[in-house]
């Protein structure tokens, strides 16, 4: 018997990924998703090299977001992607589409519903984003991550399950694995602006580094932007350091999901955006934060994700209207000051944070197909 086909669109990838892995062996998976880190960029995302890694067939949907000012281009680029997807699903014809959000779902979803293909929304954001808000009529159910989402689906089948995160990444973190990435026995601080990186948090890096360093190890994620070039500059930046605070200061573009996860694991703190992923990783690990939400994320949704673990003692919030090299100096050291009582707290909401949302997930999908 033939397998029956799963259409997964990526607009976040981790979550989508850890299921499509689960599923593979018992179907036909199909990845819709972003093949470069941004527009304009030849760097591949981790998107796409992580879903090549299993060896699932990818296809680069070219789509644009949508704005509440109109754009003629960007309206164009939808409408392009709208029938670039229409063809792709009449010619895999799958039997379910697995939506997780984003404007790379639009199209896809548009096209789905036009050849009357089932799917399935997943919302990982505690404001629910425009594309899952528009399509959650006709969806089959629409899985969420927080409970506090729930007054956006009132008329809609719902059904709260969490994030899923891969076992792997469940696993309790070893007790320290610092001492083999730094011979000083100052705290971890790793700070990251997402997948691909954060300029205004890199050049508050640069501009504050050796303050930094004389305070705390770092673990730096820049992000590959050419554009900008950050990487290079801090690399640079780096090498004029003198070798005791060298050698506190791990700079990289990006880390893959194993590697991503264990410096996480071995941080005493993260700075950095405050995505749905990201927050919800943390509050699973017990990690305390320090956030800078990104201030034009769809419906200021970040803030809203950031201000859960805040509103519980484990995170910070510093808004980027506050933000430069020195007020985020303050805030980490705030944060290590009085490390134990943000980690205490950080493990009260671990607590709370639903660990089986892999396999839910995978329940609703099977009986969606069966």
């Amino acid at each position: 018997m033939d397998k029956k086909k799963i259409v997964f669109i990526g607009g976040h990838h981790n979550s989508a990924l850890v299921v499509a892995k689960i599923l593979k062996e018992k179907y036909k998976i199909y990845w819709f998703g972003h093949k470069h880190t941004m527009k304009g960029e030849k760097s591949l995302s981790l998107e796409y090299q992580e879903v090549k890694k299993e060896r699932l067939p990818f296809f680069e949907i070219k789509t644009a977001k949508i704005y509440k000012n109109f754009n003629p281009f960007y309206f164009f680029k939808i409408i392009l992607a709208f029938f670039q997807s229409l063809r792709l699903l009449f010619k895999i014809k799958p039997q379910l589409i697995i939506s997780f959000g984003g404007y790379i779902s639009f199209p896809v979803l548009l096209a789905g519903i036009v050849l009357r293909i089932d799917y399935l929304l997943h919302e990982q954001t505690v404001r629910v984003g425009l594309a899952n808000r528009f399509f959650k009529k006709w969806a089959k159910k629409v899985l969420l991550t927080w409970p506090n989402s729930k007054k956006y689906f009132e008329d809609v089948k719902t059904q709260v399950i969490g994030l899923p995160l891969s076992d792997d990444f469940l696993k309790d973190q070893p007790i320290n694995n610092a001492k083999s990435l730094f011979s000083s026995k100052l705290p971890v601080v790793m700070i990251t602006g997402g997948k691909q990186g954060s300029h205004v948090i890199n050049k508050a890096v640069e501009n504050n580094l050796k303050n930094f360093l004389l305070s705390f190890n770092l673990i730096h994620q820049t992000g590959g932007t050419i554009k900008t070039g950050d990487y290079k500059m801090l690399q640079d930046l780096k090498e004029k350091l003198p070798l005791n605070l060298k050698q506190r200061y791990i700079l990289k573009k990006s880390f893959f999901r194993k590697e991503m996860d264990k410096m996480i694991k071995l941080s005493d703190l993260i700075v950095g955006r405050s995505g749905a992923h990201i927050v919800y990783e943390l509050a699973a690990l017990g990690k305390p934060a320090v956030f800078i939400p990104l201030p034009w994320a769809s419906g200021n949704e970040q803030l809203e994700n950031a201000k859960i673990l805040e509103s519980n003692g484990s995170g910070l919030v510093l808004e980027q209207k506050d933000f430069n090299s020195g007020t985020l100096l303050e805030s980490i050291k705030k944060v290590l000051m009085g490390i134990e009582e943000y980690r205490k707290n950080a493990l009260k909401v671990k607590k709370l944070i639903k660990k089986d949302a892999s396999q839910k997930m995978v329940e609703v999908i099977e009986d969606i197909l069966n």
